[in-house]
Formats: structure tokens, C-alpha cells, sequence
């Protein structure tokens, strides 16, 4: 036994590291690999959160878009409004631009209408003036014309009393003559064709007296005559002035009595009125 050579002792080997120094021998990157899919494993693991969060904020952005949409159309009708009352208040300043222009022009011509009156006005009170002092005047003339016509007035029977006078003398002077006459008649039949010429005599003396009796009965009748045609022809005259006088009639007043009274009468009476 001493003879033999001693045995060498063979370490026992453990199957588990051999397996892996095996493994590692025929795969010798499987450790990176499995940390590479470990990494990889993790990256997924943060991909697919990062994943669910993006899913997450496109399904919010999608619903605000949505809303966004929703929103837009309103705009959209809202601006389509607008836009219809932007015409609308187009329009409305287009016709109130024409109604300034129009009450600008309306209002030149109102001045222009007003300045023209107000020319007239003074125009016409000033001949108001005129003619109130006319109307002063006229009124002193037909005072006094009046007072003319009173004493006219008066002075109208007398005359008619004197032309009664007078036609009252004319018949008693044609009775007398035809007295006369029936008388120098008779006596001629009475005395005859003997005493013709005492009564031709007679008739001569009959008839001078007659001739001398003419012109003083004439004389008072052809003074008479004469003043009582100055008279008239004095009355006739303030009569034309009378009618001459400015009235509110548009017609002139003929020169007559009647007319002239009522022209009178109306024009006091509208003085009357005017003053009240």
C-alpha cells in the first residue's frame, strides 16, 4: 500500500455553479439581456402609464373640443346676429344720416321762412302804422264832416219849409192871374164891343201892374233858387267826401246819403270792435 502512489483527491464541483458557469459560458450576455428586459419591462411599465395619461388628456382635449365646437356654433350665431345688427345699425345710421341732411336742409329753410317773416312782420307793422295814423286822420275828417253833416241835417227842412213856400206862392200867383183873367173876361162880355178900348186900356194897366209885381215876387225866389243849389251842390260835395273816406269795404261807396251813413256806422263799429 506504502508501494502505491496516493491518490489525488478530486474536488467535489457544485452542480449549480457549474450550470451557471456553464450557462455563462454558452450564453454569455444572458445577464444583460435579462437586465436590458428588466429595463425594458420598466420602460413599458412607463410607457403604457405615460400612455393611459396622454389616452386620459386626449379624451379631456376631445370634450373640450367638443365644448370648443359647440361654443364655435354659438359664435357662429352670435356673429351671424352680429352681423345682421351691424346692418341693421348700418342702415339705421344711412337713414339717419339722410333725416340729419333732411332736417338740416328743413331747418335752412325754416330759418330762411322765419327770416322772410319776420321781414314781412316788421313790414306790416309798420304799415299798421301808417295806416292807424290814416285811420287818426280819417277819423278827425269824419268828426268833423259829421258835425258838417249835422248842421246839414238842420239846415234840410228849412229848406223844404221854404220850398213849400215857394210852390204855394207859384199857385197862389197862378190863381191870381187866372182871377185876373176870368174877371177882364167878364167885363168884356158885360160891357160890349163900345167900350173895347176901355178895356183894352184896362188889360194894358193890368198887365204893367202885373210886370212891376214880377220882379219883386222873382227877386227873393231866384236868390232863393241860387242858395239853395249852393246848398245842395255843398252837401253833394261833403257827401262825395264822406264817401271817399277809407272803409272795409272793397268796393267804393257811392256818393249818397244812405250809403254814406252805413259806411259810417260800419266803419265805427268795427273801430268798436278792433279797440275791444
Amino acid at each position: 500500500a506504502c508501494l502505491n502512489p496516493p491518490l489525488e483527491v478530486v474536488p467535489t464541483r457544485n452542480p449549480v455553479k457549474c450550470t451557471k458557469r456553464a450557462t455563462d459560458s454558452v450564453h454569455p450576455d444572458l445577464a444583460g439581456l435579462l437586465v436590458k428586459n428588466k429595463n425594458l419591462l420598466a420602460e413599458l411599465r412607463n410607457l403604457r402609464n405615460k400612455l393611459f395619461i396622454k389616452e386620459t388628456s386626449l379624451q379631456e382635449m376631445k370634450s373640450e373640443l367638443e365644448t370648443y365646437k359647440e361654443n364655435n356654433v354659438q359664435q357662429s350665431f352670435q356673429i351671424m346676429s352680429l352681423k345682421d345688427d351691424i346692418k341693421d345699425l348700418e342702415e339705421l345710421t344711412a337713414s339717419l344720416t339722410r333725416i340729419k341732411s333732411l332736417k338740416n336742409t328743413s331747418i335752412q329753410s325754416l330759418e330762411r321762412g322765419n327770416w322772410d317773416l319776420t321781414e314781412r312782420i316788421t313790414e306790416l307793422e309798420n304799415l299798421l302804422r301808417v295806416h292807424l295814423i290814416e285811420r287818426k286822420r280819417a277819423e278827425q275828417k269824419a268828426d268833423l264832416l259829421e258835425k258838417k253833416l249835422a248842421g246839414a241835417n238842420r239846415f234840410t227842412p228849412y229848406m223844404s219849409m221854404k220850398e213849400q213856400e215857394d210852390s204855394l206862392d207859384s199857385f197862389m200867383t197862378k190863381d191870381k192871374d187866372e182871377a185876373i183873367l176870368f174877371e177882364r173876361d167878364n167885363t168884356f162880355r158885360s160891357e160890349g164891343p163900345k167900350d173895347g178900348e176901355k178895356i183894352w186900356d184896362k188889360c194894358q194897366q193890368d198887365l204893367t201892374h202885373k210886370e212891376k209885381q214880377t220882379p219883386e215876387l222873382d227877386r227873393p225866389t231866384h236868390s232863393y233858387n241860387w242858395e239853395t243849389k249852393t246848398e245842395r251842390s255843398n252837401y253833394q260835395k261833403f257827401l262825395s267826401q264822406l264817401s271817399a273816406l277809407p272803409s272795409n269795404s272793397v268796393e267804393p261807396t257811392p256818393a249818397i246819403e244812405e250809403a254814406v251813413k252805413e259806411s259810417i256806422l260800419e266803419t265805427g263799429a268795427n273801430e268798436q270792435s278792433w279797440k275791444s
